[in-house]
């Protein structure tokens, strides 16, 4: 046992270094080796890069028939473990070597089917996170005016009015639908407010194109500054069969009505029929959309970012194609294929972490005293329901995974019994609306399962800690068994 504690000392650079075992440090080596007893015995010669590569592929080959001999649900499980190791790896450079040994290792596997597709999920994660890790080399992103969109229209904007249907203009012609989303760079306090600096470092963020399918963000091209309004708008392109423009001008109805997206609030607030009963979407779709948004939030924080408002207003679905091209016209929506958005305050892990806080962390005493449960009025920031308690007491806490966590459950719970969030507040304190919530947990066994109930459960009780190691071991193994149960769940 004493052999395998100090094999694991072994760091990752020291393995993928050149042609492999090349750039060992033989004085770390020799040192380790003079406390393994059994080592001392031995004598290693590893100089064949070829025979090391070999004995890497033999050693994936055990860990595939292993694979093969679990259950679908275990194999899964395992997949998601790997994804571990982007928590601890930030070196670019060895992400990208990592990356680029996933991808040939997903060549080889093409046909194979899960083992393909989680080589290539794989890959794709660690080089999203490489060009994270670099994005002071992304130099400059594309700058739009307000001129070069056709945006005014009030039918046009999409819930919240944080977005809003677009048309690019190019030489006075229509040149394809876009989307914007606006955020603002005033206001509040100057350690809270969304400033320009962190608008452009999330622009270089959106506009990564090695972006892993499961972050379910549509393709980001550039930024519109508009001076007049003190604010800055990501601009997106759509699908080609939403973006693609046939007649111009527009008839009635082509943006508004044909192509604009719908928010998961919306569909839930607008489920009744024409007698005001309540509709239910198919529980099988509900299964899936609670899948990838788990998938998509277990994702974001494994490449070290942090969304800050997950919410049902920020998952998006556009409208549905058609079979012979062109978004629908009976109004159906790709409930298959979510898209997130609302990333107005989303930030890199390490920068919520090292931002400077205002409040300590909150005791149990804080917590439990009634008299003290609403937020002061520090800013005009609106931490409301779908924020954690602790969050919604001290809006200056620095935010964490598990914060957004937290605001997953609340999104879950929303999916399970499909209805507003906000229909089960009574304007209750943070602490007993949690509290109320755990509650409505346990009534989803009846409706969804006992599965998904706890997986929901799990999310709203959540432990943030106090120590960021403890909160992101408690993070990164909660998603993983959040993912894990909601697979299972099947209709």
């Amino acid at each position: 046992m004493p052999m395998r504690k100090e094999l694991r000392d072994l760091e990752l650079g020291d393995i993928l270094g050149g042609a492999g075992v090349r750039n060992l440090n033989e004085r770390k080596l020799e040192r380790r080796k003079a406390h393994m007893s059994l080592l001392k015995r031995c004598k290693f010669v590893l100089k064949d890069s070829k025979g090391f590569d070999k004995l890497t592929l033999k050693i994936i080959e055990c860990v595939e028939n292993l694979d093969k001999m679990c259950s679908w649900q275990l194999a899964l499980t395992i997949r998601r473990g790997v994804l571990q190791v982007l928590d601890e790896e930030k070196n670019p450079q060895a992400l990208a070597s990592l990356s680029k040994a996933a991808y040939e290792m997903s060549g080889e596997k093409q046909g194979a089917g899960e083992n393909h597709a989680g080589y290539s999920l794989f890959a794709s994660i660690t080089a999203f996170k490489a060009k994270l890790r670099s994005l002071d080399e992304i130099r400059t992103i594309r700058s739009y005016t307000t001129s070069d969109f056709n945006y005014k229209k009030p039918e046009w904007r999409i819930s919240g009015g944080g977005a809003t249907m677009a048309i690019r203009r190019k030489n006075s012609q229509a040149a394809g639908v876009r989307l914007i989303e606006w955020y603002n760079y005033e206001d509040s306090l100057a350690n809270h407010s969304l400033t320009e600096k962190s608008i452009l470092e999330l622009a270089k963020v959106l506009c990564i194109a090695e972006r892993p399918p499961e972050f379910r963000t549509l393709t980001c091209t550039g930024l519109i500054q508009d001076l007049a309004n003190s604010r800055y708008g990501f601009v997106f392109v759509p699908p080609d069969y939403i973006e693609n423009i046939t007649k111009y001008p527009l008839q009635v109805g082509a943006l508004s009505i044909t192509r604009k997206p719908i928010s998961l609030l919306e569909l839930i607030e607008n489920a009744v029929d024409s007698n005001g009963a309540p509709i239910l979407l198919d529980l099988g779709i509900r299964f899936r959309l609670a899948n990838k948004l788990v998938h998509s939030i277990y994702v974001m924080h494994a490449v070290g970012w942090v969304h800050k408002n997950i919410r049902s207003s920020s998952v998006l679905f556009l409208p549905a194609e058609s079979r012979n091209g062109g978004p629908s016209k009976s109004g159906s929506k790709d409930m298959e294929n979510p898209f997130l958005c609302g990333f107005g305050r989303s930030r890199p892990e390490e920068a919520s972490q090292n931002s400077a806080d205002l409040y300590p962390n909150i005791s149990k005493e804080e917590y439990d005293d009634p008299t003290d449960m609403r937020p002061t009025n520090l800013d005009k920031t609106n931490f409301d329901i779908y924020h954690h308690p602790y969050k919604r007491l001290k809006p200056m806490l620095r935010s964490r995974p598990a914060f957004d966590i937290y605001s997953l459950g609340c999104v879950l719970l929303e999916l399970g019994f499909y209805r507003p969030l906000r229909s089960f507040d009574h304007d209750y304190s943070p602490k007993v609306f949690h509290e109320h919530l755990l509650d409505l947990a346990d009534e989803l066994v009846g409706r969804m399962g006992s599965i998904y109930a706890g997986a929901v459960k799990d999310c709203l009780s959540i432990d943030v800690g106090e120590r960021s190691q403890d909160e992101n071991e408690a993070k990164r193994t909660l998603c993983w068994k959040v993912a894990g149960a909601l697979d299972q769940c099947i209709a």
